[in-house]
């Protein structure tokens, strides 16, 4: 993240009284203007824990082998054989990590809507991990295929998950 040493930084939990209403909902309406003007958004999901460390560890796994620079990569679409195959490689207990990270208090924030689709770039920070838009979005994917019962050959597809426990 060497852009950040060139370029300055805006914090919002920094920047703005957080306790006086007034200036937070004046600050909360000029926050499409501060994302989609920012070089670079980089969202802090909050610190590790034993359960996020799997996220990444298993995020790592799924995404090694595939190519940032293939042309699948840079339409936005991943090649579905590659991940069904990785996915149908996993156990349960490598599954069970993904559904913590939605729980975090960082996907509780309405506005993080603006704050990701109005960046030029995003990245996020998890406890001292990087993770790039993309993979996360994946990953968001893989949930949703999961609580659409699409099986992977693991319990967690085929009705075995409810979608009210994602």
């Amino acid at each position: 993240m060497d852009l950040m040493e060139q370029q300055p930084i805006w914090i919002d939990a920094v920047c703005i009284d957080q306790a006086d209403l007034l200036e937070r909902n004046t600050q909360v309406a000029m926050m499409d203007r501060i994302y989609s003007t920012a070089s670079l958004v980089v969202s802090w999901l909050g610190p590790a824990d034993e359960q996020s460390n799997k996220v990444i560890a298993l995020m790592q796994n799924l995404f090694k082998g595939l190519w940032r620079d293939d042309p699948f990569c840079e339409t936005g679409i991943l090649p579905s054989k590659f991940i069904d195959q990785k996915m149908r490689d996993l156990k349960d207990s490598d599954i069970e990590p993904l559904l913590h990270l939605p729980a975090r208090q960082y996907f509780s924030r309405c506005w993080i809507l603006q704050e990701v689709f109005l960046a030029k770039r995003s990245r996020f920070l998890h406890g001292n991990e990087e993770i790039c838009f993309d993979d996360l979005a994946t990953i968001s994917v893989l949930l949703a295929d999961l609580r659409n019962d699409r099986s992977y050959g693991t319990t967690w597809g085929r009705g075995a998950v409810q979608g009210n426990e994602l």
